[in-house]
């Protein structure tokens, strides 16, 4: 006998996989996407400059072994307000054998730890679906490829007599670019599976905000890896060593 749900019951939520047309998302969701996008691109950028030079000057060694993790963020610059929330910038806090960048740079006297913490401190203020997109696009590849390229831009500056820009845009280009962008499609696919009835107007809205974040990941060129950039970081360290 098949089974039949009591007259009374609650009806099963409808699941929708795929959305063939969606209404546009609210009033200036879309700038602010692509903003928040080109701020983390930035970001990223300067942080991978940072360590590759860090790594030329001597500051980090490669006899010293170092371990590069990345973890939850710790640092907030910014407050929201309203209803928004502090969308942190980065993929996530950046660890060296332990420790922050800043706090290396700091045991050393270098006032560019001030600077390399306000960099993991930033955050955009934003509607709090934008973290929920930040969450799962940082769990599903975004926080690794970060990782990755941070190790990279670190150990392609041991033994260099100075910072090479071309390996740094090579490192953001081909591990972190690359290496983010197939999250982005993860978790495009994760929201439209979970879309139903009920939650139909939030899950839109995030899968509008990925899809803005991921067209602009796709052609973007960071001010943090450019040439003028890596080389302005290099002075400030050879002037502040």
């Amino acid at each position: 006998m098949a089974y039949r749900a009591h007259p009374l019951s609650p009806a099963p939520l409808k699941q929708i996989h795929r959305i063939d047309v969606r209404p546009p998302l609210p009033r200036g969701f879309a700038e602010k996407a692509r903003e928040h996008e080109g701020n983390r691109d930035d970001a990223v950028g300067h942080v991978l400059t940072h360590l590759h030079v860090m790594a030329v000057k001597g500051i980090v060694r490669r006899e010293d072994n170092p371990i590069v993790t990345v973890g939850a963020a710790v640092m907030q610059s910014v407050h929201s307000s309203f209803q928004n929330q502090a969308a942190h910038r980065l993929p996530g806090q950046l660890l060296i054998t332990g420790r922050t960048p800043g706090m290396i740079l700091l045991q050393r006297g270098i006032l560019a730890a001030a600077r390399l913490n306000m960099l993991f401190g930033l955050t955009d203020d934003l509607h709090a679906n934008f973290n929920k997109v930040d969450s799962q696009l940082e769990s599903h590849g975004m926080a690794d490829a970060f990782e990755a390229a941070c190790r990279d831009a670190l150990f392609t500056g041991f033994g260099r007599k100075e910072a090479d820009p071309e390996i740094v845009g090579e490192i953001w280009e081909d591990l972190y670019k690359d290496g983010a962008l197939p999250a982005y499609e993860a978790v495009l696919d994760l929201f439209s599976s979970n879309l139903t009835e009920v939650n139909r107007e939030s899950q839109e809205q995030k899968l509008g905000i990925t899809e803005e974040e991921r067209d602009y990941l796709r052609g973007a060129s960071p001010e943090g890896v450019e040439p003028a950039m890596v080389r302005n970081v290099e002075r400030m360290y050879d002037v502040e060593g």
